[in-house]
């Protein structure tokens, strides 16, 4: 009996997706190698990642709880510069994942997503689980707050090791965006793997009947500390308009919990034809009226 194709996979080969269960893929931008994203000992994640001869930024990365249970789905599409999981049902929730690779920077981007598709609201916590490469020598060189202590009001945290720019690459971890939800809860340690050093966070939220949230993430690695220094100050204003939220629907931004993104500056010609527009507006209502 000739076996029919899973719908998923139907679509991957109309639409020039790779579809993949066990084998992990990579993702190349801006000089940075992801690598071996797919199902991990910690469930799905990235398994290391590499720029300008320098690697093991990870020891797992970019991994999720949802109540304590590990995000493991059974597949995931690659297409292009995004990997996105199939769905796995968390604490009654439609859960996926999805990384994308910026072009022109060492970034990469994670959007976690879950749907409630029951009746009544889920309250549920999120925890993002990242373990760095630097293992025992792993030191906080920057945050957004100007201390080495990581804490909730750290929005972002960049990791090392004691090399100077001759060891690991130096590691930009963005958890949340001005005027979002921040975490309840973060911390250094992790799951063990070499060491347990490493990013974790994790978030509450709640979800109504019918609705979905999401948790976004951003990654980059550097060489040189100092430029990763440079560079993590874009995520504090981050617009509609910038690059790292390419390929994003209004929809997706609009679902995000943890960032409230500044609106997307109109054209100096806009305001101006605006102006223009409410002058000749009531230059008519004067004339209508006398």
């Amino acid at each position: 009996m000739k076996m029919k194709k899973p719908v998923t996979m139907v679509l991957a080969i109309i639409m020039g997706f790779s579809t993949h269960a066990a084998m992990a893929s990579d993702l190349i931008g801006g000089g940075a190698s992801w690598s071996g994203v797919g199902s991990t000992g910690q469930g799905f994640g990235v398994g290391d990642a590499q720029i300008g001869g320098h690697g093991d930024a990870f020891d797992t990365g970019l991994t999720f709880r949802v109540d304590g249970v590990s995000f493991n789905p059974t597949s995931y599409l690659s297409s292009g510069q995004t990997i996105t999981s199939s769905v796995a049902t968390l604490s009654n929730l439609q859960t996926q994942v999805q990384f994308y690779a910026d072009t022109a920077t060492p970034t990469l981007r994670t959007l976690i997503t879950l749907t409630n598709n029951g009746n009544a609201g889920i309250f549920t916590k999120v925890g993002l689980w990242t373990n760095v490469g630097s293992d025992e020598s792993t030191q906080t060189i920057a945050s957004s707050d100007g201390d080495s202590a990581f804490s909730t009001q750290d929005r972002w945290l960049i990791t090392d090791d004691s090399s100077v720019n001759s060891g690991d690459p130096a590691n930009t971890h963005v958890i949340y965006g001005m005027g979002g939800l921040a975490p309840s809860f973060v911390s250094n340690t992790v799951f063990s793997s070499a060491g347990s050093q490493g990013v974790r966070a994790d978030f509450l939220l709640n979800i109504a009947a019918g609705q979905s949230r999401s948790l976004l993430f951003f990654n980059q690695i550097f060489v040189q500390a100092g430029d990763a220094r440079t560079a993590a100050t874009v995520f504090d204003h981050l617009s509609e308009s910038n690059a790292p939220l390419a390929g994003l629907s209004a929809e997706q931004i609009a679902g995000v919990a943890n960032w409230r993104f500044a609106p997307v500056p109109l054209p100096a010609a806009v305001w101006m034809f605006g102006t223009a527009l409410a002058g000749w507006l009531g230059l008519a209502r004067k004339s209508y009226r006398s």
